[in-house]
């Protein structure tokens, strides 16, 4: 219930945030490093759709919405990530980015295709600590660190991490 109740309030804020009159909506795509401390890291991808709303002229906010593959070795775990980034902006377009992210398991399974979904909680709880670089041009150069708050799997104390690699394009500018 609990889980359920910090996913709805991550998307009744993201909504409220893109409601705001975004500066720009774009797509990112990426590569993903994770490690969900069974085994050895798992190499996977990340792809999805972000929005931006300027708060002042260095601060926004970044609300995405992403499916990421994470997982170990043998490992295959699909999540729908949510992360609400506050970004601080520089003139020269470089950024620092950090905030929280919630993660809806989407499926899990071992190597040999089976099942494992119920060994991991629904939701996944992440800090996320970035840096960037977005061009003029729309471009936007990202690398995050994941940091789950959430044991992985379930009976084990071991918190996940993944090391995100993103490019970007704003699709859509709204404002100068």
């Amino acid at each position: 219930m609990k889980s359920y109740l910090i996913l709805i309030i991550s998307l009744i804020f993201t909504t409220k945030v893109i409601s705001q009159t975004p500066e720009g909506i774009g797509i990112r795509a990426g590569l993903n490093y994770a490690e969900t401390g069974i085994t050895d890291a798992n190499k996977g991808i990340h792809f999805g759709a972000y929005g931006y709303v300027r708060l002042s002229e260095k601060i926004g906010l970044q609300p995405e919405i992403l499916y990421s593959k994470e997982g170990s070795f043998g490992i295959n775990l699909n999540y729908l990530d949510i992360p609400i980034l506050l970004k601080l902006n520089s003139q020269s377009g470089f950024n620092i980015h950090l905030g929280p992210e919630v993660g809806y398991l989407l499926s899990a399974n071992d190597e040999d295709g089976s099942d494992i979904k119920a060994s991991y909680e629904k939701l996944k709880l992440s800090s996320v600590l970035g840096v960037g670089w977005d061009t003029p041009s729309g471009f936007q150069f990202s690398t995050k660190y994941i940091f789950g708050l959430t044991r992985m799997p379930v009976d084990d104390g071991f918190k996940g991490w993944v090391y995100q690699f993103s490019i970007g394009y704003t699709l859509f500018r709204f404002s100068d």
